[in-house]
Order: C-alpha cells, then sequence, then structure tokens
C-alpha cells in the first residue's frame, strides 16, 4: 500500500470561457466527464466506474454544491482516505471570468506527467464546449 506521505497534493488552475452552468454539466454528470476525462463512465449503485483504454478506477462523488464544485473519491487499494480528486470552477470576482481549479495527488516522481495529463485533458474539455 502506498503510504500518504508518499503522495503530493498539487493543484491546477485553468482559465475557461464558458457559461458556469455548462462547465459545471461537463464536471459533475457522467456523460459530461465522458466527453473530455474519460472514455467511458458507467454508474452502478452510486459507484462511478472511469475507463480510459486498457485501464480502469472506480469511484464515487464525495461531495457537489451545484455550480461550484464536485470532489471524487476514488476506490482503489492504494488510495488513502483522505486524497480525493476535486474539480472547483472560480470566478474572479472583478472580471467575472472563469477558471476551473483541479486538486489532485500523486506520487512525487509522477507530478509532471499527472500535470501533463491533466493539461491534455482540460485542453479538451475546452474544445468540447468552445471555450477558447
Amino acid at each position: 500500500m502506498i503510504s500518504m506521505s508518499c503522495m503530493k497534493k498539487f493543484s491546477l488552475e485553468y482559465p475557461v470561457r464558458s457559461s458556469i452552468k455548462i462547465l459545471f454539466e461537463f464536471i459533475s454528470t457522467p456523460e459530461g466527464l465522458a466527453e473530455w476525462f474519460a472514455e467511458e463512465i458507467t454508474v452502478n449503485n452510486g459507484i462511478m466506474t472511469f475507463r480510459w483504454y486498457d485501464s480502469e478506477i472506480k469511484g464515487k462523488l464525495l461531495t457537489k454544491k451545484d455550480n461550484e464544485y464536485v470532489r471524487f473519491q476514488w476506490l482503489d487499494e492504494h488510495d488513502h482516505p483522505s486524497q480525493y480528486l476535486e474539480l472547483r470552477i472560480n470566478i474572479e470576482p472583478v472580471t467575472g471570468d472563469l477558471a476551473l481549479i483541479i486538486t489532485d495527488f500523486c506520487p512525487p516522481e509522477e507530478l509532471e506527467e499527472q500535470k501533463a495529463l491533466w493539461d491534455m485533458s482540460v485542453n479538451n474539455l475546452i474544445r468540447r464546449i468552445g471555450g477558447q
């Protein structure tokens, strides 16, 4: 089992031109997430299965605040209960500009690879919603 101390928490921020409602649909629903985050997402008894090519991971929605954020808990045996994936919409108070803030965990040696994967995924999201 990977210990919690081996995992590094990190956050990434991406500007997104979109309405809050559209962006929230893409980060909070299985259909929306399947458009940019995973190849396929199925839900069975509240457990979401995220599939990418030849791998999959199970998770559950921990918390959700409409038009603000969602937080998922991975159910893999290597994931510690205090680790999560959070997708949060930030609204710049003065300009009203939106940003997607992603908080995730990974081993320190995989940080650059994880950041590159998020960059690619969020670029896909932005193309899907026309938010470039």
